[in-house]
């Protein structure tokens, strides 16, 4: 991708502020590169990470300053500066527009543009319209977005998802403090505004004959009050393990799991327009997966299967207990999961980088 640009992957989700540098010793490296690709993440360098104006104001700035930094090394190394962003739900996209006429801009769509604010949400979906107006190159990292964005611009790319199954060549174990005699549940990712509360917390504390990994940090973003209690109560349950590791103890976690679950609000349609990332990293896993209705991982049935009802739950989880994935399922899971690779996908960008016709 990088042969004939200048690539600059902007890290918006792991910005960091300097109170977590000073006192929590957070590792930040502003800039790394990989071959000729620059990987950029942000500084918070005013106080007040979860204000949503304050967080916005930092990483407007880092994103000029990032786009100065790629455009110099850009000009210094004869190389047309390719901006490659993943989505527009976070406001400080909705500057981007402006920089198009400097650029070649690859919109890679991995998501519906929402927002819980509602003005939020309607000025993003005003952004991606300006986006996929001027953008050079747009893909889709899921067929329920590619239809989407199509319906808009012809010119849009199928792409795969990516994930990090280089995780999973030297997996490190991970002990859960559970009994071998009962099944493990597992769920990895972010524990925010997007998960059913209530529906985990009936699921749990009526099944104690199950043992629930929940796995990730937590964020409070978009949380009410009453959810925030909801949440802590779930983490506190007898029947469930909470805790955040890196992302190389993953695969010693899935191989514990008897079973893995997406249990997200499917009155949000973000959710349900989604492909999260922990599918492929279940899959590659081998590990059934019981969701919430996921227009996406429709296509992986039995793989994946639907719930919706805490009843539905409880009665996915108890069919996959009698009748456990075959080795055909797990070598089918495998291969699905490999055809999403981030190695996959660079090679499926750069085929489409060199086809593409230079902007008018």
């Amino acid at each position: 991708m990088s042969r004939h640009h200048t690539v600059l992957c902007f890290l918006w989700g792991d910005a960091v502020s300097l109170k977590e540098i000073i006192v929590e010793k957070k590792p930040y490296r502003p800039l790394r590169k990989m071959g000729r690709m620059i990987w950029y993440q942000p500084l918070f360098l005013i106080p007040g990470k979860r204000i949503l104006a304050i967080q916005f104001a930092n990483l407007f700035i880092n994103l000029i300053a990032a786009y100065i930094l790629c455009s110099i090394m850009a000009i210094r190394e004869k190389k047309t500066l390719l901006f490659w962003f993943f989505g527009i739900y976070d406001p400080v996209f909705l500057l981007l527009p402006v920089f198009f006429r400097y650029t070649r801009t690859l919109y890679d769509c991995v998501d519906t543009p929402s927002h819980p604010d509602a003005g939020i949400a309607t000025r993003l979906t005003q952004s991606e319209a300006l986006i996929l107006k001027h953008a050079w190159i747009v893909t889709a990292n899921s067929k329920t977005l590619y239809k989407r964005l199509t319906k808009i611009r012809t010119d849009v790319h199928l792409v795969p998802l990516g994930f990090r199954n280089e995780i999973f060549t030297h997996p490190k174990t991970q002990r859960l403090p559970f009994s071998r005699q009962k099944p493990v549940i597992g769920y990895i990712g972010a524990i925010d505004y997007r998960i059913d509360f209530p529906l985990l917390y009936r699921l749990i504390s009526h099944n104690t004959q199950w043992q629930f990994a929940i796995i990730g940090p937590v964020f409070y973003d978009h949380m009410a009050t009453k959810t925030i209690r909801l949440m802590e109560q779930i983490l506190k349950l007898s029947n469930v393990y909470h805790t955040k590791v890196p992302a190389g103890m993953i695969p010693g976690i899935l191989a514990r799991c008897d079973i893995t679950i997406i249990p997200y609000r499917s009155i949000l349609a973000f959710n349900r327009k989604s492909f999260p990332m922990k599918t492929m990293e279940y899959l590659y896993a081998g590990k059934p997966i019981v969701a919430s209705q996921i227009d996406e991982l429709a296509a992986y049935h039995p793989l994946a299967r639907f719930a919706g009802t805490q009843k539905e739950w409880e009665h996915a989880i108890r069919e996959i207990i009698r009748n456990p994935l075959s080795p055909s399922d797990k070598r089918r899971a495998r291969v699905i999961a490999a055809s999403h690779t981030w190695k996959k996908k660079v090679q499926t960008l750069n085929q489409i980088l060199q086809t593409s016709p230079d902007p008018a």
